[in-house]
């Protein structure tokens, strides 16, 4: 084997969240990555077991894995063809670069092995001992929603994680920051600048803990939150109103459609 040192270095964009379900942004920004960014691949990487997370209120992880493989499936399985210069035959091209969007389950198998909460900054230690392991040199982007980065604070060694890693922040509009439920309890915000604009708390993640990013809010993500469309499956079940399943069309790939109702997924 070659040394890591001499091996290309892979980048792999890192996509954490527990996609409960996985909705038609989560797909848009997987492309986006792909068609803006020099990313070798796109991980999916659903949630497993975080203190984040009340587990008695989303689906089974196996669940959730199985959507997220279907929700990618139009876009990591789509079949690119290249002509053979043979009498106009084409052939496929596996050079693709839709294959590289593709689901882990390495937080599992973190768990698994420590039997513990698998944290983020953990499951990319765990990853990086695995490419020692491999002999592979990966460098991995974290790729995060602008209301998780708001509560970064509340994220196990978030310091470290902040600093060792670089993030890529899409923009969720949320702009009702208020006193309330919203404010940064770590001392950026008070009561008196509560409304600190999106930009300039960044910066000053920056310059705190050398936070290392880009910001996108220029691309047009659908204003869909998983907690609503969990909502309407659950109207769907007691009305069967199919204008419901129009609806969620919108959000949703039509097999994640389907895989939800035929497990009476979200059904209170």
């Amino acid at each position: 084997m070659s040394s890591m040192n001499s091996e290309k270095v892979n980048n792999i964009a890192f996509f954490g969240g527990s996609f409960n379900p996985p909705h038609i942004s989560h797909i848009k920004i997987g492309k986006y990555l792909i068609n803006n960014f020099d990313f070798d691949k796109i991980l999916y990487v659903p949630t497993y077991y975080t203190k984040h997370k009340n587990f008695n209120s989303i689906e089974s992880y196996e669940d959730r894995y199985n959507m997220i493989n279907l929700a990618i499936e139009d876009i990591s399985n789509i079949k690119s063809y290249k002509s053979t210069n043979d009498n106009n035959k084409y052939t496929v091209d596996n050079n693709n670069k839709y294959l590289k969007i593709q689901i882990s389950n390495i937080e599992k198998e973190l768990y698994d092995v420590n039997k513990d909460y698998t944290y983020t900054y953990n499951v990319l230690k765990f990853l990086e001992e695995k490419d020692k392991l491999n002999d592979e040199n990966n460098k991995y982007t974290i790729v995060i929603g602008f209301d998780s980065i708001y509560n970064i604070h509340t994220w196990y060694n978030y310091k470290n994680l902040l600093n060792e890693y670089e993030f890529i922040i899409f923009d969720r509009k949320c702009d009702e920051i208020n006193n309330d439920n919203n404010t940064y309890r770590a001392g950026y915000y008070t009561p008196e600048n509560s409304l600190l604009d999106k930009k300039s708390y960044l910066d000053i993640l920056n310059k705190e803990f050398n936070l290392k990013y880009i910001y996108k809010d220029n691309i047009e993500l659908y204003e869909i939150s998983s907690s609503y469309i969990r909502n309407k499956f659950n109207i769907y079940y007691n009305t069967y109103d199919n204008k419901i399943l129009d609806e969620l069309k919108k959000y949703l790939n039509k097999n994640v459609i389907e895989y939800i109702i035929n497990n009476n997924l979200y059904k209170d």
